[in-house]
């Protein structure tokens, strides 16, 4: 098995690795290990009430095969106005709860010359070509409804295919992608075609005669139906010799069959020699027309299908934009106009990651700010934290500070077979009044044990 700082690493790149984190088990310490199990107990918050989690987990690997398992019960100590003491309802009220304690399955072999992949359970920082249609997805992005998806991918020398289906029970994303070398001249030249498309994307929200928000008894909103789809199609050139310095600029060209929309962009990056610092920057600059929003299936993509505004404070002050569904703001062409986004980000080796970045572009949620931070300052501890604020600056309304997403984790080895765990987390969950999303934070702070043959 990989040390716990290696699980870290392969997560960098996924806006809520934290989450992912949040629901993992701990990996092995030997590197030899084909079975790890962990099981930690640790006390805190769910939103305002007080609980204890128990979590317990398996993992095995097998050359080209890897399955891991895990559960975790929440039980209410100090009940609140949602949730009554017991088992935290939340947690399993729906059969996508139960298939959820499959965490992954892992298959990966060459095939004459040809890398296949197949990965079943979390999707975590997904992203698909350059991101313009679907950017560092995760179906585990809100905390009350995690799913168990499936993605197969392909890659040879001169074509490469990558398809994700995000939800096995009930699909909300279907996308998929191929990109074509076509010239073996000119392998630095490559062209793509994508989709992705929510087959019952939110086109209204239901609501009660006093205008709040229905949902059902596992608390999806309520809501009339319609097709999403988003297509499209990108050229590339790569620059440079592929070691220390390489530079990727794009175009790419869109449709949301409701508006057009174009991303002119560059990725970049920068291998200091032998000092094992890596930079890496990306620039994009979109325009979109009516109808078209840029990138909309994105991190929190499962929350904000069903409202595309976060930044508000208390149901009651929540603006009709705000409340609106991803297919409302369509319509109103609420995404019209051009904008930006710039990612700047170093990497050194197992001990740092650091990415922050920037995005502003009309539409709800106008400006974005994000920040990710790994760090391994001391071989017994892990630190992990992402930082994503929305609804910056003025026109946003009195209560902006609602946007604002913490996801943190801190990790400390005590010898061979104990570890404690801190952990905190401030995401958006279903307020059981309103039917609105409304910010859910908690912690846990944990004591664990673990064993690997």
């Amino acid at each position: 098995m990989r040390p716990f700082r290696s699980e870290l690493r392969t997560l960098r790149s996924t806006a809520i690795w934290g989450l992912a984190l949040a629901f993992a088990w701990p990996a092995a310490a030997g590197a030899d290990a084909w079975l790890t199990t962990a099981g930690d107990a640790g006390l805190g918050t769910v939103g305002e009430a007080v609980a204890s989690t128990l979590s317990a987990g398996l993992e095995l690997r097998a050359r080209e095969l890897s399955l891991a398992v895990f559960g975790r019960v929440r039980l209410v100590i100090d009940e609140s106005r949602d949730e009554p003491g017991g088992v935290r309802r939340r947690d399993y009220d729906e059969v996508a709860d139960y298939v959820h304690l499959l965490r992954t399955l892992r298959y990966e072999r060459r095939i004459e010359g040809v890398e296949a992949r197949l990965l079943a359970g979390e999707l975590v920082g997904v992203t698909l070509g350059h991101g313009t249609l679907l950017r560092e997805y995760s179906n585990v992005a809100d905390p009350d409804h995690l799913h168990t998806g499936v993605r197969v991918q392909f890659e040879g020398e001169r074509v490469e295919l990558d398809a994700l289906i995000d939800n096995v029970l009930a699909p909300a994303v279907l996308a998929g992608r191929v990109a074509w070398r076509p010239w073996s001249a000119a392998p630095a030249l490559a062209v793509g075609a994508s989709v992705a498309f929510d087959p019952r994307a939110p086109r209204r929200a239901l609501v009660a005669p006093g205008g709040a928000r229905l949902y059902d008894a596992a608390y999806h909103p309520r809501v009339e139906t319609a097709l999403l789809p988003l297509t499209g199609v990108d050229i590339s050139y790569a620059l440079g010799d592929g070691g220390l310095v390489r530079v990727v600029p794009y175009v790419d060209g869109n449709t949301s069959w409701r508006g057009l929309g174009g991303h002119f962009g560059a990725q970049a990056q920068l291998a200091l020699g032998a000092s094992g610092v890596l930079l890496h920057a990306l620039g994009e600059y979109c325009l979109a027309g009516g109808g078209y929003g840029p990138t909309l299936i994105d991190t929190f993509y499962d929350v904000t299908r069903y409202q595309s505004g976060l930044a508000f404070g208390a149901a009651s002050q929540a603006t009709a934009a705000q409340r609106a569904t991803v297919l409302e703001a369509l319509a109103a062409e609420a995404y019209a106009g051009g904008g930006f986004t710039l990612q700047g980000g170093v990497e050194a080796g197992e001990h740092l990651t650091v990415q922050v970045g920037y995005r502003e572009h009309p539409g709800p949620d106008r400006r974005r700010l994000w920040a990710r931070v790994i760090t391994n300052p001391l071989p017994p501890l892990t630190v992990g934290a992402l930082v994503l604020l929305r609804g910056l600056g003025p026109g946003e309304g009195p209560v902006a500070r609602a946007g604002v997403a913490v996801l943190a984790e801190a990790r400390y080895q005590l010898g061979r077979y104990w570890y404690a765990l801190g952990q905190y987390t401030r995401t958006w969950a279903v307020d059981a009044a309103s039917g609105l999303f409304i910010p859910l934070q908690g912690f846990n702070l944990a004591l664990g044990t673990q064993w690997a043959s």
